[in-house]
């Protein structure tokens, strides 16, 4: 769509600030050592995203039917002969 989505920006970087004050705020853990040091869960959430978004792009990338050359003229044409008043989709 080439579009940006101003409330899913500002909901993504209000999540990346809480998680980022929780790392910092988080009390020592005393007595046993964890093996959750923030350093490791930062990375392991980075590279989650990353992959992520990586392959996310690679499904929204492909070709969908929708761009074939002549295909909306062809469902026009099809819309208007069996007398199709309204097309769209609901879920």
């Amino acid at each position: 769509l080439g579009a940006t989505c101003a409330y899913c920006l500002t909901s993504t970087g209000i999540a990346i600030a809480l998680v980022g004050l929780l790392l910092a705020r988080r009390p020592p853990v005393t007595g046993r050592r964890s093996w959750i040091k923030p350093q490791r869960l930062a990375t392991a959430g980075v590279l989650t995203a990353l992959v992520t978004v990586v392959f996310g792009a690679g499904v929204f990338s492909a070709n969908p039917p929708s761009s074939a050359p002549g295909y909306q003229e062809a469902l026009a044409r099809h819309l208007t002969t069996s007398g199709a008043v309204m097309y769209g989709a609901f879920w």
